[in-house]
């Protein structure tokens, strides 16, 4: 293709029976992203893929199901002659894995148990020359996240349906550039949620949601949503929705503290997350429509929002430059 652009692509599936079907699928694509351009030498990545997938009823009321997946590669990228992101070569490396249970214990009642894992990696490293002496610095990163969590729903009556649910994570972040120690950040957080709808006819349907977390930067958040649904026939319907969501800061934007050292001088001080962050907050409310347009042939799916955020965290909120942390 275009730009040097090259993918190669396998995919094996096995015959698919009433209790088993999987597949394997392997890739492999090269591509310049940016060409050269006024001295700088441009861009070029790399991505070896592999994914297998597995579902497996092993009962008509049980359902397995297996994901997992691994990349590996590189970015040639960066300027000529920068400090802090030179051109060079960075190693990357990703793992993933899903394992699912559901069992269906009526025809709108289940229960399922899901869990995931992901761990990533970064490697760069390249000199500094400094007051005659070259500092050697690095962008190596490791990050790693393990979810558990347990969902049921149930149809109470003809009118109401509830589900709820619990989850617990564990998040862990180390990089001693952007750390400047070999600690590790993160911690575990946990969060139970549920959503009720009642439908008092054909034509209304009324949503009460929330989940409350505990999370290991920010503590406790609670965060509620109410939705009102009217559809105007068996193809369109308008909803109205309000709430509050939160997110809580990552290490990066609550702990960072990159450095270039020597010897255990620091020698320069890029991102310095000099105070906690609050968690950012948004409230928000929503007007829509989604449907079928007939007479025009046409699939709309339209909103009219209004977004209100609280202690925004962008990547300039918390710089040692900058002196505020607001």
């Amino acid at each position: 293709g275009h730009r040097e652009a090259h993918e190669l692509a396998a995919r094996i599936s096995g015959q698919r029976t009433d209790a088993l079907a999987w597949r394997v699928t392997a890739s492999r694509r090269t591509a310049d992203n940016f060409l050269p351009f006024d001295g700088e030498p441009g861009e070029k990545i790399e991505r070896s893929v592999a994914n297998l997938q597995v579902v497996y009823q092993p009962t008509v009321r049980d359902e397995l199901r297996l994901q997992a997946g691994a990349t590996t590669g590189f970015n040639l990228s960066g300027a000529v002659g920068d400090l802090s992101n030179p051109f060079g070569k960075t190693q990357i490396r990703s793992n993933y894995l899903q394992l699912g249970w559901t069992r269906t214990l009526a025809p709108e009642s289940e229960l399922s148990l899901e869990y995931h894992h992901q761990d990533h990696g970064n490697r760069k490293s390249w000199i500094i020359p400094y007051g005659g002496v070259d500092a050697h610095t690095d962008q190596d990163l490791e990050s790693r996240r393990d979810d558990i969590e347990l969902q049921f729903s149930h149809r109470l009556s003809p009118a109401w349906h509830i589900l709820a649910g619990a989850g617990v994570r564990h998040d862990s972040t180390t990089s001693m550039r952007y750390f400047s120690t070999g600690k590790t950040y993160g911690g575990t957080q946990w969060q139970v949620f549920s959503s009720l709808t009642w439908k008092p006819s054909e034509r209304w349907a009324v949503n009460l949601g929330g989940n409350l977390e505990h999370h290991y930067f920010s503590g406790d958040l609670f965060s509620p949503r109410i939705a009102v649904n009217y559809a105007l026939d068996n193809h369109a319907s308008l909803r109205a929705s309000t709430g509050i969501s939160y997110r809580a800061p990552q290490a990066w934007e609550s702990r960072s503290f990159e450095t270039v050292s020597l010897n255990g001088q620091v020698l320069a001080i890029g991102y310095w997350a000099a105070l906690p962050l609050e968690p950012e907050r948004v409230r928000f409310i929503e007007l829509g429509f989604a449907g079928r347009v007939a007479p025009l042939s046409l699939e709309l799916d339209a909103r009219f929002f209004r977004e209100a955020y609280d202690n925004y965290i962008d990547d300039q909120a918390c710089r040692f430059s900058r002196g505020t942390c607001s």
